[in-house]
């Protein structure tokens, strides 16, 4: 998605051009400016017109060839809400907060300017940027809190939501947590409204996602993650996110923090396993060695 990105520095007479593919980690003291290059560098690819920054000058992308936009189309198109015209391309992510940000891009300009390399803030701004995520520690925490349940039958509103729907992406989280903290993670729905992420000392079975009494007895048994470390919150919410899409740039800040050294570095190593092939990860960090 990203080429490169490139910085200005008041000692440096043109701008620092950094490539973006892989991992780019930045690594420095509080106020150092840091945090605010994946702040702005989001801002500058969400936005259609050039928007003020103190240190990000510009970004190129990676253009999509003809194959790959095509694949990219017939994969949103098979998730479309009813209803959606042909004429356009729904695309959307959860954001920081966990809730769905969608739109329609029409089909048309999508390939045309893709095609013909132009009018790139268009094109990041009505469709790459829902390719990217941007986590930091004032959204953290939250990425763990109950969500409302909506209608199962119909497209994920909220990040738990998708989770709840998906077994796929759930079986990966639920992996990956089983491998850091020796439990199980899943999704309860015996709310009235909302749906509540549990961790739980036994594996989940066909009931999990169940209203019976054997359903019940096993969410009851199970820890609502709220009422867990302010680590294991951090580490689950961090994963839900990042594999709760389709991300070819997450921008992550402090990622180490409340986590304790292995675990952070496990939080690297799956952060860095989920990249594909030309995918862009962004991290500030206060340890060097994070991943």
């Amino acid at each position: 998605m990203l080429e490169s990105i490139s910085l200005k520095f008041t000692e440096l007479a043109s701008p620092l051009q950094v490539p973006a593919q892989g991992v780019t980690i930045f690594v420095g003291p509080n106020n150092a400016g840091k945090s605010l290059v994946l702040r702005e560098l989001e801002q500058d690819i969400s936005t259609h017109a050039s928007v003020a920054t103190k240190i990000v000058s510009d970004f190129e992308i990676i253009w999509l060839s003809d194959e790959q936009l095509n694949k990219d189309i017939e994969n949103l198109t098979k998730k479309a809400p009813l209803g959606t015209s042909p004429d356009n391309v729904y695309v959307g992510r959860f954001n920081a907060s966990g809730n769905l940000d969608a739109t329609n891009v029409p089909h048309q300009a999508l390939r045309e300017f893709m095609k013909d390399h132009r009018e790139k803030r268009w094109l990041t701004s009505q469709f790459l940027r829902f390719f990217l995520i941007r986590l930091d520690g004032r959204t953290r925490f939250d990425l763990t809190n109950d969500r409302p349940r909506g209608d199962l039958l119909g497209r994920a509103q909220n990040m738990l939501m998708h989770l709840f729907q998906d077994k796929e992406a759930r079986k990966r989280v639920r992996d990956i947590v089983f491998d850091a903290f020796g439990l199980y993670f899943t999704i309860e729905q015996l709310s009235a409204i909302d749906l509540r992420i549990r961790l739980s000392q036994t594996a989940p079975d066909n009931d999990e996602q169940n209203w019976n009494e054997e359903a019940r007895t096993f969410h009851g048994k199970a820890v609502q993650i709220k009422d867990s470390s302010d680590g294991v919150q951090a580490f689950v919410g961090i994963l839900c996110a990042v594999l709760s899409g389709d991300y070819r740039a997450i921008l992550i800040d402090e990622p180490e923090a409340f986590l304790h050294p292995p675990l952070a570095r496990k939080l690297g190593y799956e952060l860095t396993s989920k990249l594909k092939a030309g995918g862009t990860l962004m991290a500030s960090t206060h340890i060097p060695r994070f991943f």
